[in-house]
C-alpha cells in the first residue's frame, strides 16, 4: 500500500508578521501625519503656493530618488535599511514637534521635514517590496502582498487621518507625536528581522547609474508597463495637483473642520 504523506499548508512566518505590524504602526502614523501636515501648514500661511510647497517637498523623493532607491536595495541588507528609514523618519518628526511646541514651526521647517520624510519613505518602500520572497515561501508571496497592502490602506486611508485631524484639534504637535511614536516602533520592529538581500561585500557592483539606465531601457521596451507608468505619472501628477491645496478648499471655502478635515480625506480615499 502507498502512504499519501499529508503536508501541513505552508504559512506566514513571525518574522513576515514583524514586518506587518511594522508596516501597519508606520502607515497608521502616516495618515496621521498626512491630514496633520496640511493643517499645521494653513495655520502659518494661507498663501496656496506656500502651502503647495510642503505638499511638494513631500512627494519631490519620488519623482528624484526612486530610481536611484531601487538601486541601492538590490545592493545592500533590506531590513537595515528598513529600519535605519524608519529611525531617520522618527527623528525628523520628533524636531517638528518639538518646534511646534515652542512655537518656531514655519513653511521652511515643514519643507525640509516633508522632503526627509519622503526620501525615507522611498527607501523603506522599495525595500519593504523587495524583502518579501526573503521572508515568505514562494506560493504564499500573493496573500503575503495582499495582507500588507490592506494594513497600508487602512492605516494610510481610514484610520490615520482622522486621527490625524483629531489629535490636531486637541493640540497641533500631538499628530506628530504620534507619528513619531510610530516610527520609533516600527523601527524596533524592523531591527529584529535576519539579515536579508545583503550583497556580499567583496562583490563587484556595476555603477548605478548603469543600473538605472539598464533598467529604463528594459521599461522603454516593454510596451504595457511602458503605458502603465505613463498612466500613473500622469494620474498620480493629477491627483496631487488637487490634493496640494485640499486643506485651503476645505477649511477656507467649504468651512470644513479641523476634525472633519480628516473624514475629508478618509471619504476621498474610499472613493
Amino acid at each position: 500500500m502507498t502512504q499519501t504523506v499529508i503536508r501541513a499548508p505552508a504559512r506566514l512566518g513571525r518574522d513576515y508578521w514583524r514586518l506587518w505590524w511594522a508596516s501597519t504602526v508606520s502607515s497608521t502614523g502616516d495618515g496621521a501625519f498626512v491630514a496633520a501636515l496640511p493643517l499645521l501648514a494653513v495655520t502659518i500661511t494661507r498663501d496656496p503656493r506656500l502651502v503647495s510647497v510642503v505638499s511638494a517637498a513631500t512627494f519631490l523623493p519620488w519623482l528624484l530618488l526612486s530610481l536611484p532607491a531601487g538601486a541601492a536595495v538590490d545592493r545592500y541588507d533590506r531590513a537595515a535599511l528598513m529600519w535605519r528609514a524608519q529611525a531617520v523618519q522618527a527623528a525628523t518628526v520628533t524636531i517638528i514637534a518639538i518646534l511646534i511646541v515652542v512655537r518656531e514651526a514655519n513653511i521652511e521647517v515643514l519643507a525640509a521635514g516633508g522632503l526627509l520624510l519622503g526620501s525615507a519613505e522611498v527607501i523603506f518602500s522599495n525595500a519593504a517590496q523587495a524583502v518579501l520572497p526573503a521572508l515568505v515561501p514562494p506560493e504564499l508571496l500573493p496573500k503575503a502582498n495582499g495582507s500588507q497592502q490592506v494594513s497600508l490602506t487602512v492605516g494610510e486611508s481610514f484610520l490615520g487621518p482622522p486621527a490625524g485631524s483629531l489629535l490636531f484639534a486637541a493640540a497641533a504637535a500631538l499628530p506628530f507625536g504620534l507619528d513619531a511614536g510610530s516610527f520609533a516602533g516600527s523601527a524596533a520592529l524592523l531591527a529584529a528581522l535576519p539579515r536579508t538581500g545583503h550583497a556580499p561585500e567583496n562583490a563587484k557592483h556595476p555603477k548605478i547609474r548603469g543600473q538605472i539606465a539598464e533598467g529604463l531601457r528594459w521599461l522603454a521596451g516593454h510596451r504595457l508597463l511602458r503605458v502603465v507608468a505613463v498612466l500613473l505619472g500622469i494620474y498620480n501628477f493629477a491627483n496631487q495637483m488637487g490634493q496640494a491645496v485640499l486643506v485651503l478648499l476645505a477649511t477656507q471655502t467649504l468651512h470644513v473642520s479641523t476634525r472633519g478635515f480628516g473624514l475629508l480625506l478618509a471619504g476621498r480615499r474610499s472613493r
